[in-house]
């Protein structure tokens, strides 16, 4: 199958020259503070915001898309020693003496205020480590992630499969933090080559699909009671029972019942990344994935009379986000909204998934998956990023089209970047028919860096 890649060729350059000359300038000169760390966010004159507190996940993401940047060729005055230099005051400032990554720090004293680990922070750590080998140098960072990936091993670990989110971890295993550990997985792979990662990778995947990868309504839990291992098929957790006389908790069967079609799409993508890097065929949930969020984002399904407990009711907030195909922020398992209101990152991670299916779907799914991958590249440009200051971008708007977003959020440029090398790569390649796929392999072993 050969892509027609003109109808994304003109959207691709006009994100790339946004990104080159307007969002890497203006989040290098006024998102990093001079002695290396990166703020939290900017304002919508393009000024960081007051308050010298940041979570270390923003620290780990920004010295990410900054580390991009170099691979993608992007240079400013002295950009390779103040980036050596972010590095340094990344590893200095975000570790504890256990190796973990900490959750707060003060950017201007260097020291962590909240030196909690959690597992979303340190998957993104472990990420930034990955993509840190042009500058830190392949050796050290080869020690540095191997360091992490250790003592995520030993503090994190659980013998049931995955890793505990916190210490002390919450009552309910979380997709999110276990999802961006496989990314950083797929991406520290990609540069060493590790057999031992690509293990741990395929082990890990292997609990997440048992766990949250819904196989009967095709979307991806964002949380399940801890000690269940199946989210689809037998064995599943089944909704809770109110008792006689009595009403399900409304928090509990949300988060049953729930999902982030933005973290749906993002699972598309991954799975796809995993099926290049690997050389093997697409994962066999990658397409009803893609199928029930698309039916959503089309409108193809309409908002049903009865919501799952505590969620919104406004109808016209339910159908105005379907009819615009933008990427909403919730939805119940039939495609119900919960949460109509948009968020950027959630437009990146469904542009991402477009693409991966125009890449790696079989030959009926091409033409949708062109058009659509064009039509959210386009809503980004033109609705997310036209009306914000010239490298800044809009990061939350209502149901309505209204923005609510009241600052410009640093986390979401990683999103966004890699979307946007995403759309750079396919732009004027032919797809790549994938190979037959491999037996996944279940036990992890060491990566001692």
């Amino acid at each position: 199958m050969t892509l027609e890649p003109s109808p994304l060729r003109d959207i691709a350059h006009r994100l790339d020259c946004w990104m080159r000359r307007e969002a890497w300038p203006l989040w290098w000169r006024q998102g990093r503070h001079p002695n290396g760390a990166f703020f939290e966010a900017l304002d919508f004159s393009g000024r960081a915001l007051d308050g010298l507190e940041s979570r270390v996940l923003v620290q780990a993401r920004q010295l990410f898309s900054f580390m991009l940047a170099d691979r993608l060729g992007w240079r400013a005055d002295g950009f390779a020693e103040a980036l050596a230099a972010s590095a340094g005051r990344f590893l200095d400032v975000c570790f504890r003496p256990d190796g973990l990554a900490g959750s707060r720090i003060d950017i201007k004293q260097g020291v962590l205020t909240d030196d909690r680990p959690d597992l979303y922070n340190n998957a993104f750590c472990l990420l930034a480590l990955a993509q840190s080998w042009s500058v830190l140098g392949g050796r050290r960072a080869d020690v540095l992630a191997g360091r992490l990936v250790n003592s995520i091993d030993k503090h994190l670990g659980r013998a049931d499969g995955g890793c505990r989110e916190s210490i002390p971890p919450p009552n309910r295993r979380l997709q999110n933090p276990h999802m961006h550990l496989f990314e950083s997985l797929l991406v520290l792979y990609q540069h060493t080559g590790s057999a031992d990662v690509r293990r741990r990778a395929e082990s890990l995947l292997g609990f997440i699909s048992e766990a949250f990868f819904d196989r009967r309504g095709n979307f991806v839990r964002e949380s399940v009671a801890d000690g269940a291992q199946t989210a689809g098929g037998e064995g599943a957790p089944k909704p809770p029972t109110a008792p006689a006389g009595g009403c399900v908790d409304a928090s509990h069967r949300l988060a049953d019942e729930a999902y982030e079609p933005g973290h749906s799409m993002e699972w598309v993508w991954l799975l796809g990344y995993r099926a290049r890097l690997f050389g093997v065929a697409l994962h066999e949930f990658a397409l009803p994935l893609y199928r029930h969020c698309c039916a959503a984002l089309s409108g193809a399904v309409k908002p049903s009379p009865s919501l799952a407990a505590g969620a919104r009711t406004d109808s016209a907030a339910k159908e105005t986000d379907l009819r615009l195909g933008k990427t909403p922020m919730r939805l119940s398992a039939d495609n119900t909204p919960i949460d109509a209101s948009c968020r950027l990152w959630a437009q990146a991670e469904s542009l991402k998934a477009h693409l991966c299916i125009l890449e790696l779907g079989p030959p009926e799914l091409t033409q949708l998956a062109l058009q659509r991958a064009r039509q959210c590249a386009e809503s980004i440009h033109g609705d997310w990023l036209g009306g914000a200051p010239p490298g800044g971008w809009i990061d939350q708007v209502a149901a309505d089209g209204r923005r609510i977003a009241k600052t410009m959020p640093a986390s979401t440029g990683y999103h966004l970047f890699v979307a946007i090398a995403e759309l750079l790569r396919l732009a004027d390649q032919p797809a790549k028919p994938p190979r037959a796929s491999q037996p996944m392999t279940t036990r992890a072993g060491k990566f001692h860096g």
